[in-house]
């Protein structure tokens, strides 16, 4: 099955410049995810701050750009995200539309 990657990356500075590695992505139809267990621990992520991510887009949320929300694009080692910002939490209850900024 193709997936798309989409969600979360971890920014890894490394003498030959920044890269970024996958850690979640999307099936193509939109009803199923997969997290890259290993990945996480291997680079010091928090598997739980990147599945609720990934339950997030299956939600219909997108990236966000506030870097305290869960919702935020690039997790870094030692971080743990559990909440949405006010922007992405009225976006989940439906007050305001998924595709808003």
């Amino acid at each position: 099955m193709k997936t798309s990657i989409i969600t979360i990356t971890l920014l890894s500075l490394a003498l030959t410049g920044c890269t970024t590695t996958p850690l979640g992505t999307i099936n193509d139809n939109g009803t199923g995810y997969t997290v890259d267990k290993e990945a996480c621990q291997r680079l010091g992520i928090d598997y739980d701050s990147v599945d609720r991510h990934e339950r997030g887009h299956l939600a219909g949320l997108y990236h966000c750009s506030d870097r305290n929300c869960l919702m935020y694009k690039t997790i870094y080692p030692g971080e743990i995200k559990t909440k949405l910002c006010m922007m992405c939490l009225l976006k989940s209850k439906g007050v305001l539309s998924a595709n808003n900024k």
